[in-house]
């Protein structure tokens, strides 16, 4: 029986169907971008409850697979495993994409690397992208919650929930109202607060954001 090898595809199945097409592919990047960076989401409600979320590189993919196999995403485990078929977006990285449709016949099942039709390898070389980098930010006087802007608009509060879930202490997020970018993120302490905060700045989220995080001030974290 063949065997399907690491690529950087992943398949999901048994997603929660029963929000809207864009909110649910937002909803993955942000809980699959922790493990590296995602440069495609493929889902769409014909899909029924699946989904291909496509990673820079392999050893991310991999990430993503170990730790979010069986993952309750709105109390339903998700399933998580390396996709049989190349995607489009990986063609495009490695020089193989073919507009005639065809990408999706390169296999990665069997033995071997994945090989197109005119005999080109599919190894898949890195994007000379990076994840997002830290920036210079003045953070302020450290305490337990967080000030997060620069979401993207139309950002949900499960969405920052599983960006920021993955630090230790996490207590729970509430968005600012009328302003979608903004976001409260509260942790058991401030030094927890800290590691998430030198954890995620600068964090490139989806439509090119980059994420800037700040010790919120007492009185504003306080204004619900």
């Amino acid at each position: 029986m063949a065997t399907t090898l690491p690529n950087p595809t992943l398949y999901v199945s048994h997603v929660y169907d029963k929000l809207n097409k864009e909110t649910t592919k937002k909803l993955l990047y942000a809980l699959f971008s922790q493990f590296g960076r995602v440069i495609d989401v493929v889902y769409s409600k014909t899909l029924r409850g699946r989904a291909w979320v496509v990673f820079e590189d392999v050893s991310m993919a991999t990430q993503a697979k170990v730790n979010l196999e069986g993952f309750e995403l709105y109390g339903k485990g998700i399933r998580v495993a390396y996709a049989k078929t190349k995607s489009d977006a990986v063609a495009k990285m490695d020089g193989t994409w073919r507009g005639d449709g065809r990408t999706r016949s390169v296999r990665y099942d069997g033995g071997g690397d994945a090989v197109t039709e005119d005999g080109r390898g599919g190894e898949v070389e890195r994007a000379v992208l990076a994840r997002g980098h830290a920036v210079d930010v003045d953070v302020g006087e450290a305490n337990r919650t967080l000030f997060v802007e620069n979401l993207p608009e139309g950002t949900k509060e499960e969405m920052v929930v599983m960006l920021f879930r993955q630090f230790p202490g996490f207590v729970g997020a509430r968005m600012v109202p009328g302003k979608g970018s903004l976001a409260f993120v509260d942790y058991e302490g401030a030094g927890q607060a800290g590691i998430a905060l030198q954890g995620l700045q600068g964090f490139m989220i989806a439509g090119g954001c980059e994420l800037r995080l700040t010790f919120a001030k007492t009185s504003d974290s306080n204004d619900k």
